[in-house]
Parts: structure tokens; C-alpha cells; sequence
């Protein structure tokens, strides 16, 4: 086609559904216009009428025949003219056809130093349609479903979105400025680009909603056959059959290359887990899923600890539900398990004479004892060296003593509270923990018996180890001498004991009495914080007992440790900490159980406890729970 014009042809594009349409665009040259289209079926002098640009003229001669026509016309050295010639005054940069409306196309254009994109329909009086402002001449491409339109400048790529043009939906920085940018043709919705000097591909990819005027980009960086040779990528081109497929051209070679899939997933209470990749759903593997999650919300801690007339789960299936609840990461363990029992016994227990006043605490509750019965301190000797000069600081109270008994203390091996810590510890070959806990209870003969047990049960050898180094550290502590360079070799060999318990253990008994002693040697080990607490309260005069507890409170409450609710109480202090579990483990369950507690002069200040309550019981009636519902409703009005 000879335009017989001085001006450079700056872009040229096929119609996609008509093969025999050429959109081309110019440069400014004087009043000419800068946007043609050319029908190579014809030479232009005698055009197609305006309903033929929209489709193909129909001919009875055959393909051959037409092909040789076509050629005979182009070397007659006819001046061809356009069938649709507009832009007067204007200057192309780019353009793009639209599919599946292949009457329309849209460029970009500058006129008296306003680039603008422009959506025309050459049929229409007045063919441009759309006209708005943009930064980005470059490379426009139009995706298959006419919506979104892409243009770039430099290192910049701006998307539109063609209903709501006012402003870019999304602009895309890069390193090095860009150098092609195409939809998928398939329909996507798959943006690709490359940069220069970069053997990288990269995708924004529309992710769809519900609501489609809220559709998001997502960005991925996708690691091409070409990166391994270090050269950058010249161009691409996608396929016109499989959404993931396109063909890379670097400096000398190309590749048939397939983006990795994605795959969504999402779950719901009726139909399960399901996940999406390419076009097919797939249902999950994982079979029974919704008997386990309704195993899980059946599992409601055994209120009957509280509740006497509570119905009791059965052994085997309360051991059924914690090995499915081991399975979600997300819900109980059995650490938080034993720290709901350990809050339902407290309450239980300071309810007895305080109700119905709310769960404040071990830290409340301390203070307020403090005035009306102060901790005495006393010396306690290890009751089984005899006439031993060493002894220990122990402060004693009431309430002292019941800390440590929720905590699972106990001298005597007391159930008193209902709580046998001990053999819990012993079913799971807990030994050294046991041991260690009996010594900070200064109970040396039982510490032995739990060693020599797990050994004769075929424990570990260092168990063997560890009774000869616990006698002799004891003997070394309570020897008359007081020999220090013996007590100064066993500190430095205990020290390469594994286990915190065991640690711990050695440092207490190596520890010089005091009554202003800090314990660094054990309330710093990873020990359980029940057990930091019972030591605590033990061991602790009042000024370092409560600078040890609110410290223990505040790390609890940063990191949403349920366990540190025995020292918060379900006050202010509590809600906050058992919102930060909430919002870090997405248990609902466990927040509303505990919800249960709080009383309602606290929802003014925590207003989110009133919304774990709501929100787990939207959660029973979306599983159609309905007895399990009402069984919750009737267990919080008492």
C-alpha cells in the first residue's frame, strides 16, 4: 500500500476478526489525519459502502483467485485510499483493535500537547466515542472483554478501566522501562509485560469478585527458561488457544513457555473444602471434613467441670476430638486445653466466697489479700538430709498456697482442687519435668522415686545421670562445710543439661538462700507459666512477686497467651489479651467460652467479648447445630 505521504508510519494493527482490515497511525503532518484504515481487498477507488467496513464483502471468486486480484492491484502502483481516514491535526503513538467488538478500536493520540486515549466506532457521525486524559502513549492493548484498556511511558504501566475512566485503577512501577505489554487473548483477563534488559516475564492478573466494580490486580514475577542464560527478554506473544501459553523471543532464540496455574481455594460448612485450578473445581481430599468440624465445635472443654449437671464426654470421644483437633493448627492444643480447665477451677474456686463477683485474677487477688493476710516468711529445710544446714526461704499464705494448688502444686499429692497434675504429667513420660517440680516443692525423696520409676520403666539413660547429679548437688548444698568450690563445679556442669526444667531444677538447689532472691535461674527458663507463677508465689517476697507476675502479665497479653489469663483475671486486661489470641489463631470458640465469663459491666469497656459470643453462635447455626446452640444459649444465662 504506497500512502503517497511524507509522514513515518508509526503503528500498524490487524483487525482480529477481519483479516483484510489494516488500522495504521501517523505522525503529525500538517492537516492531515493521523488514524486510517485500509481494506487491502480493495484499492480504494471503488471503496466499500460504510456497512462493509464491519464485515467482509462478500465474492464468489475463490481464495486463489482473490490472492492473485490483491496482487495484481498492489503492483499496478495504484495510489490506494483509506476506507476510514480521521485524527486531522492529531499524532498517533498507538493503537489497538477491540475483540470481540472488531468495529471498534481505541488509540492514543496527541493534540495541542494532550495525549489523550480515544475510543472510536468509524460507522458513528462522530467516530471517536470515549475520549480521556492519560500519562501512558505507549503500547495500548485492549483486553478480550473490552473493559480494561493498558498503555505504558518508560518504566510506568497504567490500566483503565473503560467504564470509569477518570482515573488509572491501578499504576505499575518498574526498574527498567518497558518494553511490550499484551492481554491474553483468550479472555483471562491476564495482562503480560517484560522490561529491558531483564529475562524476567511478569503478570497482573485481574482477580474477579462478586462485586465486579471492585476487581483487583495481582502481580507475579515468573521465573522464564531464559533467565538461566542471563540475557533479556525482547518481546513476547501469547497463544490464541490456552490462557497460559505464549511464546518468549529473547536476542537469537524463542520459547514455548506455559505460566503455572494458580489455584483458589475456599471453604464452607455444608460443602467443605474445594479449591479451583484453571477451569475445574476439585473437592477435598482430606474425607469427613465436616464430621471433624463438627467434632470440633462439640468439643466445648467439658463444661462439666463447672456445671455439674453439664453432660460429660465420653473418654474416647474427648481422645477422638483432640486428635482432630490436633489436625487444625488453628484450633485447640492441649496446653490451651489445660489453661481453660485451670481458669474453670479458679473461678470455681474464688466463687465460693466471692459470688457472684467476676473472675479478677491471680494478681487482683493477691493485692487484695496483701493488707489483711501478709506473707510470712519461713525456713524450710530438704526433709531428707537430716540435720542439713541448708534451707530455703519459703513465704507462706492462704492465698499463696491456693495459687499454687490451681497451679498444680501440691506437697502431698492433695486432689483436693480436683487437679492431679502429677499423674497427667507422668501418663506422658513427663519425668524430669515431675521431678524438678516435686524439688521446687523440696520434696527430694519423691523426686527420686519419679526418676528411679521412668528409668526402670525403660527410660532414657540420662536419666541415671540425672539422679546421681541431683543427690550430689544436694549433698554438696547441704553439707556443713558449705563448699563452695563443689557447688561452683556441679553449677557449671548442670548448666549443660538440654532441658529448661532440669535446668531450672539445678539452679534452684544451687542457689544460696535469701529473702530478696530474684530466681533468674528459673523464672527465666522456658518453664510453663503456671509453674513460673506457683514458684513464684512460693519462693518470691511481696515486692518481687508482683514486679514477676505483671511482667509475665504484660509478655502474656503482647503474645495472646491464654495461660496468662490466670494472672489478668476476665477484667480489661484479659478481654485484651484473649482478642490478641483471637485475632492471631481465628479461634472463635475458644474467645467466646471464655466470653462466657466475663461480666457485663466489662462490655462498656471490651464491646468486641459481646461479638466472640454472636459470632460463635452465627458459627452453630451455620453448621445447623441447632440442640448445640440452644445447649450454649441456656449455659450462659445461668
Amino acid at each position: 500500500i504506497d500512502s503517497k505521504q511524507g509522514r513515518s508510519c508509526v503503528a500498524l494493527c490487524w483487525n482480529p476478526k477481519i483479516p483484510n482490515l489494516l488500522l495504521s497511525g501517523f505522525d503529525r503532518y500538517r492537516s492531515d489525519n493521523c488514524l486510517t484504515i485500509w481494506d487491502i481487498n480493495h484499492n480504494g477507488v471503488s471503496s466499500p459502502s460504510s456497512h462493509q467496513i464491519g464485515g467482509i464483502a462478500s465474492s464468489s471468486s475463490s481464495t486463489l483467485d482473490e490472492y492473485k486480484r490483491v496482487d495484481i492491484l498492489m503492483h499496478n502502483q495504484q495510489v490506494w485510499k483509506p476506507i476510514f481516514d480521521y485524527g486531522m491535526s492529531e499524532q498517533c503513538h498507538s493503537l489497538a483493535w477491540f475483540k470481540p467488538n472488531e468495529r471498534c478500536f481505541a488509540a492514543c493520540t496527541t493534540q495541542h500537547n494532550t495525549r489523550n486515549i480515544k475510543i472510536y466506532d468509524p460507522r458513528a457521525s462522530q467516530p471517536a466515542v470515549l475520549s480521556f486524559s492519560t500519562k501512558a502513549p505507549f503500547n495500548l492493548c485492549c483486553d478480550t472483554n473490552e473493559r480494561y484498556l493498558a498503555a505504558s511511558i518508560d518504566k510506568t504501566i497504567y490500566v483503565y478501566d473503560s467504564r470509569a475512566h477518570e482515573k488509572p485503577v491501578i499504576v505499575r512501577e518498574e526498574h527498567e522501562p518497558i518494553v511490550k505489554l499484551a492481554w491474553s487473548r483468550t479472555g483471562s483477563s491476564q495482562l503480560g509485560y517484560c522490561v529491558r534488559d531483564s529475562p524476567k516475564f511478569l503478570v497482573l492478573s485481574v482477580s474477579k469478585n462478586n462485586n465486579h466494580d471492585n476487581d483487583t490486580f495481582v502481580h507475579r514475577i515468573l521465573q522464564c527458561p531464559i533467565q538461566r542464560y542471563r540475557i533479556g527478554l525482547a518481546s513476547f506473544d501469547w497463544n490464541y488457544f490456552d490462557e497460559h501459553r505464549l511464546v518468549l523471543l529473547s536476542g537469537k532464540e524463542y520459547f514455548d513457555y506455559v505460566i503455572p496455574s494458580k489455584s483458589n481455594i475456599c471453604y464452607s460448612p455444608q460443602n467443605g473444602l474445594l479449591w479451583a485450578n484453571d477451569h475445574e473445581i476439585h473437592p477435598s481430599i482430606i474425607s469427613q471434613d465436616q464430621n471433624q468440624i463438627y467434632s470440633k465445635v462439640l468439643f466445648t472443654y467439658d463444661l462439666s467441670n463447672v456445671q455439674n449437671d453439664r453432660r460429660t464426654i465420653v473418654s474416647s470421644q474427648s481422645t477422638q476430638n483432640t486428635e482432630l483437633i490436633r489436625m487444625d493448627l488453628k484450633t485447640m492444643s492441649k496446653e490451651i486445653r489445660s489453661t481453660i480447665e485451670q481458669i474453670q477451677r479458679w473461678i470455681k474456686s474464688t466463687n465460693i466466697n466471692r459470688d457472684p463477683s467476676p473472675f479478677i485474677g491471680v494478681l487482683e487477688a493477691l493485692r487484695e489479700a496483701q493488707s489483711s493476710s501478709p506473707s510470712a516468711p519461713i525456713k524450710q529445710s530438704w526433709p531428707s538430709m537430716g540435720h542439713s544446714t541448708s534451707t530455703k526461704t519459703v513465704f507462706e499464705s492462704s492465698e499463696r498456697q491456693t495459687v499454687a494448688q490451681l497451679c498444680g502444686w501440691s506437697n502431698v499429692d492433695s486432689k483436693s482442687v480436683g487437679y492431679d497434675r502429677m499423674s497427667l504429667l507422668l501418663e506422658q513420660d513427663e519425668y524430669e519435668k515431675v521431678a524438678a517440680l516435686y524439688i521446687f516443692q523440696m520434696n527430694v525423696n519423691r523426686a527420686l522415686e519419679i526418676l528411679n520409676e521412668g528409668l526402670q520403666r525403660g527410660g532414657k539413660e540420662e536419666l541415671a545421670t540425672l539422679i546421681l547429679a541431683l543427690v550430689g548437688s544436694i549433698r554438696a548444698t547441704s553439707t556443713n562445710n558449705d563448699d563452695k568450690a563443689l557447688i561452683d563445679e556441679f553449677s557449671s556442669v548442670t548448666k549443660l543439661f538440654h532441658r529448661p526444667y532440669v535446668r531450672a531444677m539445678f539452679g534452684f538447689i544451687l542457689t544460696p538462700d535469701g529473702q530478696d532472691l530474684q530466681y533468674e535461674c528459673v523464672l527465666d527458663e522456658q518453664l510453663d507459666l503456671n509453674d513460673k507463677v506457683a514458684f513464684a508465689a512460693r519462693y518470691l517476697n511481696e515486692q518481687r512477686l508482683y514486679d514477676k507476675l505483671d511482667k509475665l502479665a504484660e509478655e502474656s497479653r503482647e503474645k495472646g497467651d491464654l495461660q496468662g489469663i490466670l494472672l489478668t483475671g476476665l477484667r480489661q486486661n484479659g478481654c485484651e489479651l484473649i482478642q490478641k489470641y483471637l485475632d492471631q489463631t481465628s479461634d472463635i470458640r475458644t474467645a467466646a467460652l471464655l466470653g462466657i465469663y466475663v461480666q457485663e459491666d466489662v462490655y462498656q469497656e471490651c464491646p468486641y467479648v459481646q461479638e466472640w459470643i454472636e459470632g460463635f453462635r452465627f458459627l452453630l447455626d451455620e453448621l445447623q447445630m441447632w440442640n448445640e446452640r440452644a445447649e450454649f444459649d441456656i449455659y450462659r444465662s445461668h
